[in-house]
């Protein structure tokens, strides 16, 4: 057996042993992680691992799993006809892409035990962090779908132009269905709400993984004030978008309706 083989397999299987969500990455998966290869697709379905089990987190709005309807929290158990449960999330992740304008079959188990096998056609994703519109007299409506590397500068944007549009009585903001994505943008909107006081604060095994996020003060920022806020959640709301709704809610900030969130409550480093 090829010697590089058996360091993959055993570093794989070690880190797997950790819990269900941990992953050994080899320098090819993590290239295609940071940059996929040029007309790779993607069907826009967050999935993640519980045991043996792929679960779906959410599917992102304008995508083709939006498209045919997966929702949170049903269950993925095979990929073109090949059983998942044996894969670590990494590999699922990978199948789940292809070309551009390639089809693949997942079969899907809903929440009443009804099996689907829907057809998707994999697409180019272009993921919009922010977007708004005022759906009624000075009430701001934002929806955010993902928490990306410029959500906190879309929002930024719709917010002051919102701002200088009409003066406002309220904020929507619509998290439904965002799965999450960065931290650091996950606090960086957090902070656009909230002027003081600890947003999160996750802890780990070592004095590194021990971080504290704190508000800062900005009196340039019109949102910090009291401004009414509601905060949209449902099942597909996950990760980064809960910590968001938690700091929003834990300080009174924030309004929040809708049913009860994914509860992925980790955060995951590379």
């Amino acid at each position: 057996v090829d010697y590089q083989k058996q360091v993959v397999a055993n570093a794989r299987a070690m880190v797997a042993g950790l819990d269900s969500r941990s992953d050994y990455l080899d320098a090819q998966q993590l290239q295609e992680l940071k940059t996929p290869p040029p007309g790779t697709g993607a069907i826009g379905v967050e999935v993640s691992k519980e045991g043996s089990v792929i679960r779906v987190v959410a599917a992102i709005e304008d995508t083709p799993a939006a498209r045919v309807g997966l929702t949170a929290g049903e269950t993925l158990t095979a990929i073109d006809g090949q059983p998942v449960a044996a894969l670590s999330l990494a590999e699922v992740t990978r199948r789940l892409r292809g070309p551009v304008g390639s089809t693949v079959v997942l079969t899907v188990t809903d929440g009443h035990g009804q099996h689907v096998q829907p057809r998707l056609r994999r697409d180019h994703l272009t993921r919009r962090g922010a977007r708004s519109r005022l759906p009624g007299q000075r009430i701001a409506y934002l929806r955010n779908s993902t928490l990306n590397a410029d959500t906190h500068r879309e929002l930024n944007t719709q917010l002051t132009r919102l701002a200088q549009t009409a003066r406002l009585d309220g904020v929507i903001l619509d998290l439904r269905n965002n799965p999450g994505g960065l931290l650091n943008q996950a606090v960086a909107v957090a902070d656009a709400f909230i002027a003081d006081g600890t947003i999160v604060s996750p802890r780990g095994r070592t004095e590194q993984a021990n971080m504290r996020f704190s508000a800062t003060p900005n009196r340039q920022h019109p949102f910090q004030e009291a401004l009414p806020l509601v905060v949209l959640v449902n099942g597909g709301t996950a990760s980064g978008a809960e910590i968001l709704t938690a700091a929003l809610q834990d300080h009174h900030r924030a309004e929040v309706i809708g049913s009860g969130t994914y509860g992925l409550a980790m955060v995951a480093t590379i």
